[in-house]
């Protein structure tokens, strides 16, 4: 009798972890969190049935960093995320919600059925350097692949014939100091406030030819040696390559608004007169600077942290300098103003 009884117990007890382990996986010990449990290695992150919002794990958020995360697993009986080899996806596995900061491997493919990376998504992330994203996706959301340490990113599944845009936002891919080339960048449309901020050592990318809007995204890409930019871009933002991003830039002949000369880009102002401002100088080995006749006026960011930058000679029609658009010219030597600069605005900082 005192068998059957100890056996009883068994059952249930077995039959209760059973139901635990399918039903509810925040049974498991650990830490805590909004999100279900950690455990006390804070290797492993528990999430049950009634957690309904995950996102931005890898963020320092509600008190608890990630920063230990090897995987995620999911009750099944959770209604709005799943896990994935120890990678968060929502239950149709259209987001991909968290890849955990320390999940081994260096290359990873996003499954064809992710149209969306959301928030912080793999931040913090040290192991991956090879990142394929599929074709089908088309927002990188904030600060997604912020400060990892990637080397390659291909955006369009290895295609060269994707049809779908992609909106990188802000901070995606901002202080990715390994990174060194973007492919399948051709589909990108648009580009948000500090996309690709700090990442010094980019030097090869085809993101450009599908630009339609360009925000301050590539400040201090000392290293990004060309973009190619086509009759589509309509809108780009006066800091976009400022502190040396980009050192030479090609804008198509179709383009109405926009033009390069020599490396050089330009802002057509007033197309019956063929008037122009300079935007960007060119940041190629020893440049010496020329403004064209027709060129009007200069940006303050024309030549900011452009160390490449040998001799700048300003004419044409331009009448008004802002010493704030050499700042940061290490290699500047020599500064000609023409005798048409009337009014020089002093350093603001």
């Amino acid at each position: 009798m005192k068998r059957k009884g100890i056996l009883l117990i068994a059952i249930v007890f077995m039959a209760l972890a059973f139901q635990y382990a399918n039903s509810d996986v925040c049974h498991a010990a650990g830490k805590k969190t909004a999100y279900g449990t950690v455990s006390e290695n804070g290797e492993v992150l528990y999430i049950p049935k009634t957690v309904k919002i995950a996102d931005g794990l890898n963020f320092e958020y509600d008190g608890y960093y990630y920063k230990s995360l090897k995987k995620v697993v999911v009750s099944k009986e959770n209604k709005y995320y799943k896990s994935v080899n120890g990678v968060l996806y929502n239950k149709k596995g259209t987001k991909l919600v968290v890849y955990p900061a320390k999940k081994s491997g260096s290359t990873y493919k996003l499954p064809s059925t992710v149209n969306y990376i959301g928030c912080w998504a793999f931040m913090g992330n040290e192991s991956l350097k090879n990142i394929t994203i599929d074709e089908n996706v088309t927002k990188i959301d904030e600060g997604a692949f912020k400060g990892t340490k990637i080397e390659h990113i291909e955006l369009s599944g290895g295609k060269a014939d994707a049809g779908k845009k992609l909106k990188l936002m802000m901070d995606a891919f901002a202080q990715c100091s390994n990174l060194k080339e973007i492919t399948g960048g051709y589909r990108v449309s648009e580009t948000g406030w500090m996309t690709f901020e700090l990442c010094k050592n980019l030097q090869n990318m085809d993101i450009g030819k599908g630009l339609e809007k360009l925000d301050y995204s590539f400040g201090g890409c000392v290293s990004l040696n060309k973009i190619c930019l086509s009759d589509k871009l309509k809108d780009i933002n006066g800091d976009a390559f400022v502190d040396g991003g980009c050192k030479e830039f090609y804008v198509e002949d179709t383009n109405k608004k926009y033009k390069s000369i020599d490396g050089s880009l330009y802002e057509i102002t007033d197309s019956a007169k063929g008037s122009m401002k300079l935007l960007f100088s060119a940041n190629t080995s020893d440049f010496k600077y020329v403004t064209p006749d027709n060129v009007v006026e200069v940006s303050d960011s024309a030549f900011k942290g452009r160390d490449a930058v040998k001799e700048i000679s300003i004419g044409g029609g331009v009448t008004e300098f802002e010493c704030d658009s050499i700042q940061n010219c290490s290699g500047l030597e020599i500064l000609r103003l023409s005798s048409r600069v009337k009014k020089i605005v002093r350093f603001r900082w």
